[in-house]
């Protein structure tokens, strides 16, 4: 599959990291200015914008046309599995996307805070976390050698793998996939999301569908919040532990 703004040879950019333990600046990347999470006491790694901000162009309209154009041609009776999703504007969510062109390899713990469309293969030799309208859109594939804590879009046009959990919470956000997943746990509460490939995974739950059993016994007690009796995985929780170097695994 070609498309029109592919570079014949992409090329590859490792990001830098970075840590601190005290309030940070915003960031202006591609001529958007963001607040960077900050969680007290948490060691949070960032991507730097002087480092990237050159390596992007903003997604000009007939990308984003291109976009909706490829996605807008599958269809949710035609999905593995999903629900309807909430229509195109949650693609994009009125947000200024920025183009990488290429493979993508971060060589560490990734927290994309910066909406993305990577017409490569997005490659995380740690953790992937979307925060303050970040997200992704992959025209590869998206391998994460740890786990995927989403709350904003990702589209991926290939397949999508992570050895650990993903974890695709809240509900304001698309959330499609035309090649498979593969993890040891998908978790998808209360989320609009299709897809179009075979999901592999020891376990599958979404909403009040899948026994839960399995991702209880794997996961930290600090992965959960108590309510009313009830436990939850809580995303705040999952994120502070990957923050502070913690597995979200028992063992």
């Amino acid at each position: 599959m070609q498309f029109s703004f592919l570079q014949d040879t992409p090329y590859l950019y490792k990001i830098k990291t970075a840590f601190s333990r005290e309030p940070l600046p915003a960031i202006r990347v591609g001529g958007i200015e963001k607040k960077e999470n900050n969680m007290e006491n948490q060691k949070i790694k960032i991507i730097e914008a002087k480092e990237f901000a050159d390596k992007v162009k903003p997604l000009s309209s007939e990308q984003r046309k291109e976009i909706n154009d490829i996605f807008a041609n599958k269809h949710i009776q035609n999905a593995k599995c999903g629900y309807d999703m909430i229509g195109q504007e949650s693609r994009f969510q009125g947000c200024d996307w920025q183009v990488y062109e290429g493979d993508l390899i971060i060589e560490n713990d990734f927290l994309c805070n910066v909406p993305l469309v990577i017409t490569g293969n997005l490659i995380v030799k740690g953790n992937y976390i979307d925060d303050a309208v970040g997200g992704v859109i992959v025209y590869g594939n998206i391998e994460v050698e740890k786990n995927i804590i989403s709350e904003y879009p990702m589209l991926v046009v290939g397949n999508t793998s992570a050895t650990g959990l993903i974890y695709l919470h809240y509900n304001d956000y698309s959330c499609e996939f035309l090649g498979d997943i593969q993890c040891d746990i998908l978790f998808i509460p209360e989320r609009d999301y299709e897809v179009f490939g075979e999901v592999k995974a020891q376990s599958f739950c979404y909403d009040d569908v899948g026994d839960e059993t399995y991702m209880r016994t794997k996961l930290k007690e600090e992965a959960f919040e108590i309510d009313d009796e009830d436990k939850f995985l809580d995303p705040v929780a999952l994120t502070e532990l990957i923050y502070n170097g913690r597995s979200i695994y028992k063992k």
